[in-house]
């Protein structure tokens, strides 16, 4: 078998290689021929254009060769009359002339060349008569025509040349009008001198050759025809005539006539119909290819059906006369012969490992031996069989347990054939061990019910109904879909629930499973619920066949997806209500157009529209107005270069922001802002278009950007006073909590002394009443400080302090501001360190009296009592420098940067008294001064503060 199925698979393979080479063979061989039939086609085409063209150039050359028959006419009648006058000339011209319209004027010219070489001519004859050029020119002083009517005397025919080849100074012809010449010479009887001169014609080719062409160009895309004699060429006719790239579809003609070349030359209308011929052919020989093989696939269909018919027939061959062939050993059942009396004749190798015995030990036994006595009664020897060997006991197998000496006991199935034998009869038992199929036919009952339980509680909805369509079961998710119990479904048939426009359908899938075996069914359906409401299913249908290949049953499953097609409806109906609206709005677009375009140009802004060719297509009347020098060149198909280069005479743009705006209107940037000459800002905003196109919108915004400008002041005005404002409630609120406990501690210190000089009046010796005195005085000294510093700060925040610095002796204010001091602080020495005499300043004195007393007031609060106070002052090119030292418990690092907040006190010093109001000052009144305040911390060692105050004339800046 293995041998076999290795065969078969060569065999598949070969005919699969043998398919795809014929595939590919016909599908080469149609699109050959398709490729021929074109060619052919193409080249009889070329053929066609080629024979079109002498044709042509046949045409015309014999219309040219009629037109001026008419000379060979006159010449045959000059050379018949010997006497040829006016009169003859004009009854020639009267009745022979209509015929050529070609012809524009003729003349007879006699003469002829001499023994020199050179002509003698004189015009005779000429129509028409009032000709007054050649009447009134003596044509034998014209070099142009006397070389031409010699050298058509030379050579005894006609001849032509071009007009405006100027063989006449006075003569101006178009391009399609010739000269023609044709030489008489005749000796006349009875005459001396023969008779010499030469036929002159004018003739205009120009209308016969326009019409000729025109009529006959209707398959043609490009032609030209051209006189080529000489060394220029000259163009009689051309239509849609461009210099080709390459001569591989030009045809060209050539003919000569009258000793004229010309040459025809012209391009046929490329047609795609080779193309689609070469397509057809190709197309329909692949589809003689697919048939060829569809054919042999249905071919090989049979074959192999034949082959497996055959097959069929052989096995069933085989099992009939298995006793006769070599095929027992490989069998899969037990096989055992035996004769008449019951005695094993033969056991293939399955009989010998079921019984668990040698060939030896086998053959020639009694088949009782092997299966005890029990089991061959119940099975060999049945009484009827006894008295009849017409009848067979043994029909229908049974089912036996044989025992085995190692092994548990097997189930096995025995089937009895009985086999003539001549006169005699003989048997053949057939045993098959079927524990495992029974170990298998248990799991399979086993899965049935698992899948029946899956089957009545699944979510799907599911039914299965039988080979006639009526419903043996359903389970709960179909009962709710359909809104039906059980029972209402069962024995119903299921076309009962099908809606009618699908229920053919389904009939007919039906109708031919039950003839054939087929795959799923699976479509969409509508299904009529139990309350009458149609229901949008996807539903499978599976056949299930029995082992004889009959219909036994179908699954049917279904798919609810109502509400889906419920929404697709709707979909559909608002896809077609919106196509109707969008019809509509369209309508409503192109109503609107014209007053859009007069909007557009009423509007204050300047709109140019630009092509993705970057060419103008549209500007409004406003781009004049903003650029004047744009107005020359505002016309469709300006280039967008041009019209910025006359934009930046506006805009005084050099080259590269033309290049930077030029890259914006190929992008599309918007939000451009640019000040004219004029002052006025124009705002530009760009927008691509669909077409690749670009919309340019200019807009004057000089009131907004007048606007916008004052709003920003004002803004920062607003927002300035705000954060002063909100400043101010700070301090407001940090003063009213530290100035009312500055206020309490002096008010309190005077209350108590008042109070003790009333109680005690009269009794306080003059020392105690003198000490209360001191102290009264002191808290009101205070309290004049705190107001004093109050008024100060006040007056130099609304600005309502008056600064008038004045050269001033500096030293001389600083000693007297310590003179003061020492009066107040008397428990700390104030040392002058090396004070210059003489030190002028531009400075505000009260001013500064104001700032040194609060810096030497600071150094005395937050310093050890009987510490010194070191004043310094030095001098530099633009700087006085005050320096003010204590030796106290000095500034912590964390304060040092808030030290010259107003109402700020560091930490640590809250018992001492002060409002933190004296630094602030201090620099306010520094900074007035255009000058720095500097402070040298040194933590637990004391502080030093730097007053720098500038000594030259910059003062006088500030004051004024």
């Amino acid at each position: 078998m293995q041998k076999m199925k290795k065969n078969d698979f060569l065999y598949e393979k070969r005919g699969l290689i043998g398919f795809i080479l014929i595939g590919l063979f016909g599908v080469f061989l149609s699109v050959s021929v398709g490729g021929v039939m074109r060619l052919w086609l193409e080249n009889e085409e070329a053929a066609y254009h080629s024979q079109w063209g002498k044709a042509m150039g046949g045409e015309i050359k014999g219309e040219i060769l009629s037109a001026t028959e008419v000379m060979h006419t006159l010449k045959n009648v000059i050379l018949a009359s010997s006497d040829f006058s006016e009169v003859n000339f004009e009854v020639f011209v009267s009745t022979t002339l209509v015929r050529f319209p070609s012809l524009k004027r003729i003349h007879w010219i006699s003469g002829g060349v001499d023994e020199d070489g050179e002509g003698r001519y004189k015009v005779m004859m000429s129509h028409p008569t009032n000709d007054e050029r050649f009447a009134e020119k003596n044509v034998l002083n014209l070099p142009g025509m006397q070389g031409f009517l010699t050298a058509a005397s030379q050579n005894r025919r006609l001849l032509m040349r071009p007009v405006s080849s100027s063989l006449l100074a006075f003569d101006k012809g178009d391009e399609k009008s010739y000269w023609a010449a044709l030489s008489i010479e005749r000796l006349y009887e009875g005459a001396d001198v023969p008779v010499k001169g030469v036929v002159l014609g004018q003739f205009d080719f120009g209308d016969y050759i326009d019409h000729l062409l025109k009529s006959r160009i209707t398959q043609i895309d490009r032609l030209q025809l051209v006189d080529t004699t000489g060394s220029h060429d000259k163009v009689l006719y051309q239509k849609n005539w461009e210099p080709p790239k390459n001569n591989q579809d030009m045809t060209t003609s050539t003919f000569t006539v009258a000793g004229r070349a010309m040459e025809l030359s012209f391009q046929a209308t490329h047609h795609q119909q080779y193309f689609f011929i070469w397509a057809g052919v190709s197309f329909l020989g692949m589809l003689v290819t697919l048939m060829v093989l569809v054919v042999l696939i249905q071919h090989r269909q049979y074959q192999y059906g034949l082959e497996d018919s055959i097959y069929r027939k052989t096995r069933d061959l085989t099992d009939r006369n298995l006793f006769l062939n070599h095929f027992m050993n490989v069998t899969f059942d037990a096989v055992v012969t035996l004769d008449k009396g019951c005695f094993i004749t033969f056991g293939n190798q399955k009989a010998l490992g079921l019984f668990d015995k040698s060939e030896a030990e086998f053959i020639g036994h009694h088949l009782a031996e092997l299966m005890g006595s029990r089991i061959f009664d119940q099975l060999i020897f049945p009484l009827s069989y006894r008295h009849s060997k017409d009848t067979d006991p043994f029909a229908e197998p049974q089912i036996i347990e044989l025992a085995q000496k190692q092994a548990p006991s097997v189930l096995v199935e025995v089937r009895i054939v009985a086999v003539a034998d001549l006169d005699d009869k003989s048997w053949m038992v057939i045993l098959r061990d079927i524990s495992k199929q029974k170990e298998t036919e248990e799991r399979l009952r086993y899965t049935d019910r698992q899948f029946r339980q899956a089957f009545l509680l699944g979510a799907v909805p599911m039914a299965i109904i039988d080979a006639e369509a009526y419903v043996q079961e359903s389970n709960r998710a179909m009962q709710q879909l359909l809104g039906y119990r059980s029972s209402e479904l069962h024995t119903r048939h299921i076309k009962e629930f099908l809606h009618p426009d699908v229920r053919d359908a389904f009939l007919d899938w039906l109708d031919g499973v039950r003839h054939r075996p087929m795959d799923t069914f699976q479509c969409e359906q509508r299904m009529i619920a139990g309350n009458g409401a149609d229901l949008w299913l996807m539903s499978s249908y599976t056949a299930i066949y029995n082992k004889a290949g009959k219909l036994e049953k179908i699954i049917c499953q279904y798919l609810d997806y109502t509400q889906r097609k419920k929404a697709e409806d709707e979909l559909k109906d608002h896809h077609d209500k919106l196509a109707q609206l969008v019809e509509e709005r369209t309508r409503e677009v192109q109503d609107t157009r014209e007053s859009l375009i007069a909007s557009i140009n009423a509007a204050d802004n300047a709109i140019l529209v630009y092509d993705n060719q970057h060419r103008l297509e549209f500007s409004s009347g406003q781009v004049k107005n903003f650029f004047p020098e744009m107005a020359p060149e505002l016309r469709p198909g300006a280039s967008v270069e041009r019209l910025i280069e006359l934009q930046s005479l506006r805009t005084g743009e050099d080259e590269i922001e033309r290049q930077r705006r030029l890259a914006h209107i190929h992008a599309g940037i918007s939000g451009d802002e640019i000040q004219l000459t004029d002052g006025r800002w124009i705002q530009t905003r760009r927008r691509k278009t669909p077409s690749g196109g670009t919309i340019v919108v200019h807009t004057d915004v000089t009131s907004f950007k007048d606007q916008q400008e004052l709003l920003k002041r004002q803004a920062e005005d607003l927002a300035f006073a705000l954060q002063r404002q909100q400043e101010v409630n700070e301090q407001q609120k940090i003063f009213v909590s530290v100035v009312s406990h500055e206020f309490k501690n002096p008010l309190a210190i005077i209350d108590s002394a008042a109070q003790r000089l009333l109680r005690r009046k009269g009794k306080l010796d003059d020392e105690d009443a003198v000490k209360r005195l001191h102290g009264i005085r002191d808290g009101v000294r205070r309290l004049l400080k705190l107001i004093e510093n109050t008024i100060a700060t006040q007056r130099i925040e609304n600005r309502k302090l008056e600064f008038k610095p004045q050269k001033i002796n500096v030293s001389a204010v600083i000693k007297k501001v310590c003179d003061k001091q020492r009066e107040i602080v008397k428990d700390h020495p104030i040392c002058l360190m090396d004070i210059p005499d003489e030190i002028e300043a531009p400075i505000d004195p009260e001013l500064f009296e104001i700032a040194l007393s609060n810096l030497i007031s600071n150094a005395a609060k937050y310093s050890p009592k009987r510490t010194n106070i070191d004043v310094t002052m030095t001098q530099d090119d633009d700087f006085v420098t005050i320096g003010v030292a204590d030796h106290g418990i000095g500034i912590l690092d964390e304060d040092v940067p808030h030290i010259y907040n107003r109402f700020y006190r560091a930490q640590g010093v809250m018992d001492v008294e002060g409002t933190g109001l004296g630094l602030s000052i201090v620099k306010q009144i520094v900074e007035i001064h255009k000058g720095e305040i500097l402070c040298e911390n040194r933590e637990e060692q004391g502080t030093r503060f730097y007053m720098c105050l500038p000594c030259d004339e910059r003062l006088s800046e500030v004051a004024d």
